[in-house]
């Protein structure tokens, strides 16, 4: 019995190891200090950008920490193209950006959140391991090209859940809830924002190759009827005061 009960405690701070923020090199503190040059747009709820393209600007209240510390430092890097976050996140160095993510996700961590996190990733680790122990990133972009390209010519849009059941949720979750650390969560996100990252992974305006290679089989009515699926979804995430 004791071990029994040794070994369900292991699982436990392991399970939690996975769950809990990875703040290690982000202070939530330090990050309320940088967030005014966030709050113009992130702080208003239902606030649009109006440059280069009319669309909601996303909610990041309560985003998972290692997606905020990826986006920002993509934003800056170039690899996501938009002059408003590029000139904002080129001013950040990267202890900036890992500040300002642990502020934002800091609300994400309750501790039901925390406990739910660690079943979530418990199973997914099981997963992932089945599904693709042997197939790197590239090997998933190829697979997923392969799953899609044929559907994709067919001009009748497919069934956005059927879409998301197929490749989403396996990162995002079925609820847009990412169970994923580096994934966004997608619940309750405005649809138009959506859409338009979706196109921009399609268009190259932002590069991530297994994105990519999905959203190129997407048509632009099957990008709209995601976004509106997971704009649906029981949202956690929140435009902070």
């Amino acid at each position: 019995m004791k071990y029994i009960n040794k070994m369900m405690m292991s699982s436990i701070v392991l399970a939690l190891s996975l769950a809990l923020p990875a703040y290690g090199a982000g202070d939530p503190a330090a990050g309320a200090q940088l967030n005014a040059q966030c709050q113009g747009c992130h702080g208003i709820v239902g606030f649009k950008s109006a440059y280069p393209k009319v669309y909601s600007v996303p909610k990041i209240g309560g985003q998972n920490y290692d997606y905020l510390v990826i986006a920002l430092k993509a934003y800056r890097d170039g690899e996501r193209a938009n002059e408003t976050m590029h000139a904002i996140a080129s001013n950040l160095s990267d202890q900036d950006i890992n500040d300002l993510a642990a502020y934002y996700a800091k609300t994400e961590y309750s501790v039901v959140n925390v406990i739910n996190r660690a079943v979530k990733a418990v199973r997914l680790e099981k997963e992932l391991k089945r599904m693709f122990s042997k197939l790197g990133v590239v090997w998933l972009s190829v697979f997923m090209s392969l799953t899609f390209t044929a559907q994709a010519e067919d001009s009748i849009p497919r069934d956005a859940s059927k879409i998301v059941g197929e490749v989403c949720v396996s990162c995002h979750g079925q609820d847009g809830n990412a169970m994923v650390m580096g994934a966004p969560k997608l619940g309750g996100q405005k649809a138009d924002y959506l859409t338009k990252a979706l196109m921009d992974y399609k268009t190259g305006i932002r590069n991530n190759a297994v994105m990519s290679a999905f959203s190129s089989t997407l048509s632009s009515a099957e990008m709209i009827a995601i976004g509106k699926y997971f704009e649906s979804q029981t949202s956690t995430l929140t435009v902070p005061k």
